[in-house]
């Protein structure tokens, strides 16, 4: 039988999730639950060795044969939704194998999926526990964990960037304009087969590629200005970071630099003005810290993403000559914030992510811990114990024949199996291009010990 006290988290992206989670894990540690971490798709082994009762994603899709199996064998999963405030104005995922619990960041994704699982429960497949907690990651964010990130003078000297140079910070989000046409017609598969709901994929992709030039286009021009500033650019965590070293290469910019395997927390503390791609969430985090925004948008933004938040950012530009002047009257100006800004992004948390205090995490530790107590000594019914492996039963045999199908069409193609994008080619980087984007057996321990010294 699985173990009630253990709990495996799935980690997606490293340096985004691995703070958050940990965190909620260090809460759950110190209420007796043993934890560990591993990176998605490498569960397997623990699965015999750990024995989890209680498997935490970040989102509520997975492979179905796999949850279809914890189920049979008698483990719960619960969704934490690491991406909860999708801006997109048309998303749904395709959720087919219901969570037993399913955390949000807001009132808007709490009540779409609501409806959408009282629609697909019934009796053989209850309603889940749904809770809305707001989003854990912002806890990084208050001044009560500011002390577990390095001080900007630090992350300056690392970078060997001069301090008195003002800092001018980009988060792109490009990611899919490096694919090759074979990888965008497989990402297109994939979205349909985990999204009910969305905008059309090749608009998404122009945007990005859009975006993309013109980010080339606007980092030329800081370089090429009269103004001495440092550049620090930091990719989507699903992003090619050789493109950006590359450029930075040719134009020969001493004062640019590529944020590789950093949180975000990093690129902001050096940050004096933060530029971001359209309804990136990095813009609302940099406004928490008071640090002036500017979005680059194109004119496909507002067919793809809602006007909420398209209009958060401080500036919105669509041609990069603009940023001369912006830059000109941020650093002219007083760097105080005028109090409607301030109660703009706190309405906006508040909204989408939730009560801003720093205790996301606990919050969400306790209410798993709840969760895991008023479900202790449920005993399965011989029905639900059928058909929760006859389920497992139909996504093997369907997942054999798949996978034997697209055997015999590369047999016949003459073509080799297809290598994982997960594989690394040099150093931390995969045949995509991204850095150090999944966790390693131990890479928890440096969060884990920052919150035994500072939180307890």
């Amino acid at each position: 039988m699985p173990n009630s006290k253990h709990v495996l988290f799935l980690i997606d992206h490293k340096h985004r999730d691995l703070p958050s989670a940990s965190l909620i894990g260090h809460h759950l540690s110190k209420k007796g639950y043993i934890v560990k971490y591993c990176a998605y798709w490498q569960e397997d082994i623990l699965m015999g060795q750990f024995n989890p009762e209680y498997i935490i994603l970040g989102k509520p899709v997975y492979s179905y044969m796999k949850l279809a199996k914890w189920r049979a064998e008698g483990r719960k999963w619960i969704a934490l939704d690491v991406e909860g405030n999708p801006q997109d104005i048309i998303y749904e995922m395709k959720v087919e194998m219901i969570p037993d619990m399913s955390i949000y960041w807001n009132n808007k994704e709490y009540s779409a999926y609501e409806n959408y699982y009282r629609k697909k429960s019934g009796y053989f497949k209850p309603m889940p526990d749904l809770r809305v907690l707001g989003c854990p990651r912002i806890d990084f964010h208050h001044e009560s964990l500011s002390h577990l990130f390095e001080s900007k003078e630090d992350i300056l000297k690392r970078f060997d960037l001069s301090a008195k140079f003002k800092t001018i910070t980009i988060a792109t989000s490009t990611q899919d304009s490096h694919f090759s046409a074979e990888k965008r017609a497989n990402q297109a598969q994939t979205r349909d087969a985990v999204l009910s709901k969305s905008a059309d994929y090749s608009t998404i992709v122009r945007n990005m590629e859009i975006l993309r030039d013109n980010t080339e286009r606007l980092i030329a021009l800081i370089a090429n200005s009269s103004d001495d500033y440092n550049i620090v650019l930091k990719p989507h965590p699903n992003e090619n970071v050789i493109f950006w070293e590359t450029l930075f290469h040719r134009l020969n910019f001493e004062n640019a630099r590529v944020m590789k395997g950093e949180t975000i927390n990093n690129l902001l503390a050096i940050s004096d003005i933060h530029i971001a791609h359209n309804v990136c969430t990095t813009t609302f985090e940099a406004m928490l810290h008071s640090i002036p925004t500017v979005e680059m948008h194109t004119f496909q933004s507002s067919s793809l993403y809602e006007a909420e938040h398209l209009n958060l950012a401080s500036y919105k530009i669509r041609d990069p000559e603009e940023i001369s002047d912006i830059l000109r009257n941020v650093f002219s100006a007083s760097s105080s914030r005028a109090p409607l800004e301030f109660q703009r992004v706190n309405k906006y948390c508040e909204k989408n992510f939730g009560t801003f205090d720093g205790n996301r995490c606990q919050e969400y530790a306790k209410y798993i811990d709840e969760f895991i107590k008023a479900n202790k000594g449920t005993k399965r019914t011989i029905i639900s114990l059928i058909l929760d492996y006859s389920i497992f039963f139909q996504y093997f045999v369907a997942n054999r024949l798949r996978a034997f199908k697209w055997y015999i069409i590369r047999r016949i193609r003459g073509e080799k199996a297809p290598i994982s994008d997960d594989v690394t080619v040099t150093g931390n980087t995969d045949m995509r291009g991204r850095f150090d984007n999944r966790i390693i057996p131990g890479d928890e321990e440096l969060w884990l010990q920052k919150y035994k010294r500072h939180i307890g």
